[in-house]
């Protein structure tokens, strides 16, 4: 049975929920308007959740986690690093033994600051996951994901869109390690035949590292209307529309979660429940950036995307697969489980994620309801054929 046949007012019903949406994302706004991962905001945010679903599930669990993450000040001390080690090869006499070894203690110090925990913020946050029970007999599990955070601004992203930010990292990482190499054959060489190249080239990088510097810009104060919270209330409106209309999946127990601190709290709960979850087939879905009704992508890893081609027709949704789309870390975070992800990020007219125009004025009633209606029919369309 499709999600539009389960009631026969679907259309009235379903755009009540789509309020419901949108009411809670006014809510949390209002209450929360900041909601870094790990402050009181978010917190709030995650007793927003679970008290209003305690209505509409059959149960709520909070789990406590502590999660890792690189400083928003990374960027900055590696661009800095870079720029004396640079300045340092121009006026200290041309020692590039010492200019190579800064230039590579710079890309260490860049893989460092994200793979070692002890350069890495720290961070006590919260998951809401809630439940719904199946009406018969339970012999699969749908879990529906979004994460409630905002995030810190990412400046490059606000300038100029996703191409900057992947150039300006880019840009700054491949020019360290050829820096690198460049040194090497300065000393390989005696010094001197190429050390005029050497120094132009150094010099011609520096705007890589003022570049990277402005990666993020932490003291700004995003919402995250659109690019968190539109998926996280999408994914826990499906239990709302079934529960307040008093339907039930028939064997397909779902379950909606609230991640805190992004991909990080997804990561941590995926880590916990993901064992438990061995039980029965399970489908992890995604849901984020709920933005524009002509930017609907969906994508698939270690499984197929065909549930949600299908899903969309049912949906009289336009989806494309596998389209580009910055908006696809709580997906990373499921890599090693079947799993969904359904985005409609606008990356071109109107770009807002993870900048501080995305606010409550940017959302779409439309596209938070053909959102809506997408995951409902995955919903029903997995509880009568799995995948």
């Amino acid at each position: 049975m499709k999600a539009s046949e389960s009631l026969p007012n679907y259309e009235s019903k379903s755009r009540e929920t789509t309020n419901f949406i949108i009411k809670s994302i006014k809510q949390v706004c209002k209450d929360s308007p900041s909601r870094k991962a790990g402050s009181e905001g978010e917190n709030n945010a995650q007793q927003f959740v679970a008290s209003t679903m305690e209505k509409f599930a059959d149960s709520v669990e909070t789990q406590d986690i502590t999660v890792k993450s690189a400083k928003a000040s990374t960027p900055v001390l590696q661009g800095i690093f870079c720029i004396f080690s640079i300045v340092f090869a121009c006026v200290a006499g041309f020692i590039p033994v010492i200019t190579t070894y800064l230039m590579f203690s710079s890309v260490v110090f860049m893989a460092l600051s994200v793979l070692c925990p002890a350069l890495k913020a720290t961070k006590n946050s919260k998951n809401v996951i809630c439940v719904k029970n199946p009406s018969g007999e339970k012999k699969r599990r749908i879990v529906f994901v979004g994460n409630i955070n905002s995030p810190i601004e990412r400046k490059l992203l606000r300038i100029s869109g996703p191409a900057l930010e992947k150039f300006a990292y880019f840009y700054f990482t491949i020019g360290c390690l050829i820096c690198i190499v460049f040194d090497g054959f300065y000393v390989a060489c005696g010094y001197t035949l190429l050390g005029p190249y050497v120094i132009l080239f150094e010099i011609a990088f520096i705007p890589a590292c003022v570049i990277y510097m402005n990666f993020y810009n932490a003291k700004q104060d995003i919402q995250g209307a659109v690019g968190n919270l539109t998926g996280t209330f999408d994914s826990l409106a499906v239990m709302q529309y079934l529960s307040y209309n008093n339907l039930s999946l028939e064997n397909t127990e779902l379950v909606s979660v609230s991640a805190g601190a992004g991909a990080y709290g997804a990561r941590e709960f995926v880590r916990k429940y993901s064992p438990k979850y061995s039980d029965i087939p399970t489908l992890f879905v995604s849901v984020d950036c709920l933005q524009s009704t002509e930017s609907f992508s969906v994508s698939a890893v270690n499984t197929s995307s065909d549930i949600l081609t299908a899903a969309s027709q049912n949906a009289s949704v336009n989806v494309v697969e596998g389209k580009d789309t910055i908006s696809s870390s709580l997906l990373a975070a499921m890599k090693n489980e079947k799993a969904l992800r359904i985005s409609a990020a606008d990356l071109n007219e109107k770009f807002v994620y993870a900048t501080r125009e995305d606010v409550i004025t940017e959302i779409s009633p439309m596209a938070i309801e053909a959102g809506l209606k997408l995951s409902l029919e995955t919903a029903y369309l997995f509880d009568e054929k799995g995948i």
